[in-house]
């Protein structure tokens, strides 16, 4: 599950994942809230609503759904919470989460290398969760 709230420090998302393979990797917002398998290619690409290249080390970057990699645990689980400014959970804004036709939390195969356009040489997509409101 992942849970996002705001406060001035920005949008917290707080994930506590089990039954992943052990390892590092890429944590992004997709640009659509669509989760469909095998390859979850319905999340779009990447949240970008500054029309932005990929990567935290890119000159030009980042996408606003560029988040930090994640390391899973060896039993499979994780629990962490990542905070980022670059969205928001208000509806309206133009870099908000909630917008019409949504947006999603999505895992890779590979970790993210901070910088290769459009999406971090990330690897395939692993696990996708669509971002709702309670």
């Amino acid at each position: 599950s992942a849970s996002l709230t705001e406060d001035e420090t920005g949008v917290k998302i707080g994930i506590n994942l089990r039954n992943l393979p052990s390892g590092t990797y890429a944590f992004h917002i997709h640009e659509t809230g669509e989760c469909n398998p095998p390859d979850f290619e319905s999340a779009g690409g990447h949240f970008n609503p500054y029309d932005k290249e990929h990567g935290f080390l890119n000159p030009e970057g980042p996408h606003a759904g560029d988040l930090p990699n994640i390391t899973v645990k060896h039993d499979g689980t994780i629990q962490e919470m990542i905070t980022t400014k670059r969205v928001t959970l208000k509806k309206g804004e133009s870099h908000s989460l909630l917008k019409p036709g949504g947006t999603a939390l999505m895992i890779h195969s590979d970790a993210d290398d901070y910088l290769t356009d459009p999406a971090g040489n990330a690897g395939d997509r692993i696990a996708c969760g669509v971002i709702t409101q309670n």
